[in-house]
């Protein structure tokens, strides 16, 4: 991150902008015709004070210098930050081709784990998950197969073997997240025995980590893979890779609590959600929604713990301090929010229904939900 804002420092985001479409000056934002599509009328704006882009016409992107130089270049992250740091005269250190090789296989070792899971869910003795993602979640087997879910049968070694035949060591499998480190004396076992497996992939589709859900009230409900080389929960957001579509042409992003609360809006065709597992957004999830979406949608549950999850989440994503009082924080939230390019809102769900549920049995209710989400300033002044 030391480069990237260094770059941000260094790149005039007006002057390397301009170079593809005329700016003129307006007020303290500079605005033109958009790059990304055709129009008469200048709806394209950069904010210099901020180091940010916006169109407000039809195509409704934004973001900083990077997501700028991917979309015009059509080129991912790495590449925007090559791009981006021989204009800034910054030099890149190569990555350790080791842990470059380190870092691959145990991306492998994620993805074999995930065949293996699926496969296991298509055996008579994984009838009663089955019938857990289809007779009681409602999930169809088209959505069951395009999320990957999975089976991971009751015993120690059933992932450890398989891996090791393939070739693996134990070691990068403990490292992979997929075996749990067994105390003195006790091999590594497999960390997933008996639940559901719901892979979990980066921005970029790749399987960097799993969670699994126990089907006898086991402790804890949702079992996810530790933090490791690959995956930090604090920087994933669950469903990111098959929402970004969408989210980028809605212009829109729901945000939910749980790996369910995403599926199931995803096979009713609301394709914009993503969840957090587990955790506060943090300030990766933050500048990881400004890439894609200008509106956020807060659909957390509604309940008292929900709601503080919101505030936080709010609190977080404006950058004022969460723990004032609900007057002192929506006046800074409201001065912010005139520097910002972020639509932070609020869906009021109906009390005891979780966005999963009320996408299945209330399709009407949930858009209305999305569609009347509170500004947030609404929201902490009136909760």
């Amino acid at each position: 991150m030391d480069v990237v804002d260094a770059i941000k420092r260094q790149v005039d985001l007006v002057a390397y902008i301009g170079r593809f479409t005329p700016l003129q000056k307006s007020g303290r934002s500079y605005r033109g015709l958009c790059p990304f599509h055709s129009e008469k009328t200048p709806s394209f704006y950069v904010f210099p004070e901020r180091g940010t882009w916006r169109c407000f016409g039809a195509c409704g992107e934004g973001g900083d210098v990077f997501t700028f130089v991917e979309k015009r270049e059509n080129v991912d992250f790495r590449r925007a930050l090559r791009i981006l740091a021989a204009e800034a005269g910054i030099q890149l250190h190569d990555e350790d081709p080791k842990r470059r090789s380190h870092i691959e296989r145990l991306a492998a070792i994620v993805s074999a784990a995930v065949g293996f899971y699926e496969r296991q869910l298509r055996e008579p003795e994984a009838a009663e998950a089955l019938d857990y993602l289809v007779g009681v979640r409602g999930l169809s087997p088209e959505t069951v197969a395009a999320w990957h879910l999975g089976w991971a049968p009751n015993g120690w070694h059933h992932l450890r073997d398989f891996l090791v035949n393939r070739g693996y060591t134990v070691p990068d499998m403990v490292a992979a997240g997929v075996l749990v480190d067994a105390e003195e004396g006790r091999e590594p076992y497999d960390r997933f025995r008996g639940r559901v497996v719901i892979p979990i992939a980066n921005e970029r589709g790749e399987f960097v980590a799993l969670a699994g859900r126990g089907l006898h009230g086991e402790e804890p409900k949702y079992l996810n893979s530790p933090q490791t080389e690959i995956f930090d929960k604090g920087r994933t957001l669950f469903g990111l890779h098959a929402a970004a579509d969408a989210i980028r042409s809605q212009g829109e992003v729901v945000v939910v609590e749980g790996y369910m609360d995403v599926l199931g809006p995803w096979q009713a065709g609301y394709r914009n959600v993503v969840a957090t597992m587990g955790t506060s957004l943090t300030r990766h999830h933050a500048s990881l929604l400004r890439r894609f979406a200008p509106r956020i949608v807060l659909a957390l549950d509604p309940d008292a713990a929900g709601m503080n999850a919101a505030e936080r989440a709010g609190s977080l994503l404006l950058g004022f301090n969460g723990e004032q009082h609900a007057a002192d924080a929506a006046r800074a939230a409201d001065a912010l929010a005139a520097d910002t390019d972020i639509d932070l809102r609020v869906a009021p769900l109906p009390a005891g229904r979780d966005p999963d549920e009320l996408v299945r049995d209330d399709r009407p209710a949930w858009e209305r939900a999305i569609a009347g989400a509170q500004p947030f300033v609404e929201f902490l002044l009136f909760r």
